[in-house]
């Protein structure tokens, strides 16, 4: 049986499933019973891998939350945050009857963002590319997504240097908080010119 029809089926049990359909174990029994193995880290992460790649925000509920739910920081940092939260978006306004499944996917959502920050300050990727189109904010220590912290003001600004006059595009992008990321930046470059004392 081909992975389409294997999925549709999956698809229609997670559908059926009601409030509950978002358990870990019914998720992996639902997907088990439809043939598609997932007992094995390399199982899920081959079928993570799969709906990664071909969800949409008009994507079924099921794949939309399995892509979510099991996207992985690196992922979510190379494809940013305006495709991570169209799909987030999309599974939160369609299915708002079922509350555990939208507060589920919400704080799961915000620990990937973090964990994303994370990730693309560590492989010093492109924070612009990363940010897209999202609204940001600065509050008195960090860069802030709907509400939520991002990462730091200093770990912004290293990573945003490395573009032509990237620190004055960060900061023309933040709508609220601005005073909060200058202080922050300032402070952090002061350190960095202090000079070190001679042994």
């Amino acid at each position: 049986m081909k992975f389409r029809v294997k999925w549709r089926e999956a698809e229609q049990a997670l559908a059926s499933a009601g409030e509950h359909g978002y358990l870990c174990w019914r998720i992996n029994s639902m997907l088990e019973k439809a043939g598609i193995p997932v007992r094995s880290v390399d199982e899920r992460q081959e079928l993570q891998a799969k709906l990664w790649a071909t969800a949409t925000p008009e994507s079924a509920r099921a794949h939309l939350y399995l892509a979510v739910k099991y996207a992985e920081p690196e992922q979510v940092a190379e494809a940013g945050l305006d495709r991570f939260f169209a799909l987030v978006d999309a599974l939160q306004d369609r299915h708002r009857e079922q509350r555990p499944l939208v507060s589920r996917t919400a704080r799961e959502a915000r620990s990937l963002v973090r964990a994303a920050a994370l990730a693309l300050v560590y492989d010093k990727g492109d924070l612009f590319a990363f940010l897209g189109s999202q609204e940001i904010e600065a509050n008195e220590w960090f860069i802030t997504c709907r509400r939520d912290w991002v990462m730091r003001h200093d770990r912004a600004a290293l990573l945003a240097a490395a573009t032509p006059h990237g620190i004055w595009k960060l900061r023309g992008m933040i709508a609220n908080g601005r005073e909060h990321f200058d202080r922050a930046v300032a402070a952090h470059w002061a350190v960095r010119q202090r000079p070190t004392r001679a042994p």
